[in-house]
């Protein structure tokens, strides 16, 4: 859910970002043609620039579509038909405080319910060893009746001791084979919960380095744009001047217009790292 609910956002702001792009090469063209028209550009900037702009309505097309695809997907994982996806709330940029590492492995021993069953199990057998050793306790039951012919003594007395010593024996192998299966239950489900334990802990460990990655890919990115962006006025001014050309201005326009899809990639790349973490930790989506 959370993956298709990030990618629409995702997919929303990579739609902005190419539009925005093919305003910049349309406005690009206009003035090519202008400083063709007067004489100073050759024709060639002309079709060099077309280019450009056509492969950047390319781009907003895919980018719609992917749109379109990225909304089904929500629909689909929310149940409902198609047609009825709801626009979510833009928060793909949002940045949290995941705590401290030793508090996300405290956290996930508590809450992963792998871990508490395999404790369940852990309890059940040791309720079963009770229940095993409980059978071997003396269970001494005397019962005496008096049979006689006359009201003479001495009066004659019979005891179901020995049957119940004699079914002891018998039952003993028995009882002995039942605590041995519970103290073998309970040591397999005890190396089953130190060996969850520790991959739970991998998992978290692995989780939470991926998510710190991914903020810092966060902050290099949108540097990144804000470097691409003040080079494309850079080349613009240049162009416009008569310094640049117009291959160094169309590659600065696609490197502004990749580094902003970059920073959007980056930013649900961490919402997705953080979705992550929560599961390793056994969060749900509520928390």
């Amino acid at each position: 859910m959370r993956q298709a609910y990030y990618g629409v956002l995702a997919a929303e702001e990579i739609l902005q970002a190419r539009k925005e792009a093919v305003a910049s090469q349309q406005k690009h063209l206009d003035q090519v043609q202008a400083f063709h028209e007067v004489g100073t550009r050759p024709k060639i900037d002309v079709t060099q620039q077309g280019v450009a702009l056509a492969s950047a309505q390319l781009d907003l097309r895919q980018a719609e579509e992917n749109l379109d695809v990225a909304r089904a997907a929500l629909a689909t994982a929310m149940g409902i038909p198609i047609d009825q996806a709801p626009e979510p709330v833009n928060n793909l940029g949002e940045v949290r405080d995941p705590g401290s590492l030793a508090a996300l492995l405290s956290e996930a021993e508590q809450q992963r319910p792998d871990i508490a069953g395999l404790r369940d199990r852990i309890f059940a057998a040791q309720a079963d060893i009770i229940v095993a050793r409980s059978a071997f306790r003396p269970n001494l039951s005397l019962a005496s009746f008096f049979n006689y012919r006359s009201l003479q003594l001495p009066l004659i007395y019979n005891w179901s001791l020995g049957s119940i010593v004699a079914q002891s024996l018998f039952e003993g192998g028995a009882r002995h084979a039942h605590l041995a299966a519970a103290q073998a239950e309970e040591e397999v489900a005890k190396a089953n919960l130190t060996s969850s334990v520790q991959k739970v802990r991998q998992e978290v460990f692995t989780d939470y380095a991926d998510l710190q990655v991914a903020k810092d890919k966060i902050a290099l990115s949108q540097k990144a744009e804000a470097e691409a962006k003040e080079n494309l006025e850079l080349a613009e001014g240049r162009y416009q001047s008569g310094y640049g050309n117009i291959i160094e201005l169309t590659d600065a326009q696609y490197l502004l217009t990749n580094t902003r899809v970059q920073t959007i990639v980056s930013r649900y790349d961490y919402q997705m790292a953080a979705a992550s973490l929560d599961v390793a930790v056994g969060r749900t989506p509520a928390q």
